[in-house]
């Protein structure tokens, strides 16, 4: 958990290629002119090998990479900065000028393509949103209750859940903090990503740094 977890920043990415708004070589005028205009950033997903799935085991990750930079090195048309590589996918998102854009959507081993949405969520706007508000006005607010969080960690210091947190597992292929594939006790949990906190702020914030979540 950060200390913004009262406005975190969202990124949300469609993998569903029906709702994907860029398909194979086809670029809508509306994207074309954006990127005139200088740069866009657009998430790029690749053809792994004709496999839908994502890649979890540190060989098929491997895979991913390769298949990601083999994919940079042929492109020699416009600026291409990667703004984000993602680790269990061939995939990436790219912040690209109008000549890359093009030359991204026509290169073979480009299976979807669309721009990146950007939103904004806030947790003091969210917990009222969904009438919780209401339910911690009639002391309704999770006391008693215990909940188990399956996200990237937790940060167990932050004063919003600190002594709070009764349990911590780490499950992950050989990426846990010992470099096993799964650990228990006090800090095995802890998280690289600030997603794991900020889903835990929303459970439970007590409402000490960023506003209460929904059971504080």
């Amino acid at each position: 958990m950060t200390p913004h977890i009262s406005s975190a920043t969202l990124v949300f990415l469609s993998l569903a290629l029906l709702a994907c708004e860029v398909l194979g070589a086809q670029v809508p005028d509306s994207l074309r002119a954006a990127a005139r205009g200088g740069s866009v950033e657009i998430f790029v997903l690749l053809h792994p090998g004709g496999d839908d799935r994502g890649y979890t085991t540190p060989t098929e990750s491997a895979f991913a990479a390769r298949t990601r930079t083999s994919f940079l090195r042929g492109l020699a048309s416009g600026r291409i900065k990667v703004v984000r590589e993602y680790r269990g996918l061939a995939a990436f998102t790219l912040d690209v000028d109008a000549a890359a854009l093009e030359a991204v959507a026509a290169h073979p081993d480009v299976r979807a393509m669309e721009p990146m949405r950007h939103g904004g969520a806030a947790l003091a706007t969210s917990v009222a949103q969904i009438g919780a508000d209401r339910l911690h006005a009639g002391q309704l607010r999770g006391a008693g209750a215990v909940l188990a969080l399956l996200d990237s960690g937790i940060d167990a210091g932050h004063p919003d859940v600190a002594g709070r947190v009764e349990a911590e597992e780490c499950i992950c292929a050989r990426c846990c903090k010992s470099g096993s594939s799964r650990d228990s006790g006090a800090g095995s949990a802890a998280s690289l990503s600030a997603h794991g906190p900020h889903v835990a702020g929303i459970l439970a914030s007590a409402g000490v740094v960023g506003p209460a979540g929904v059971a504080p």
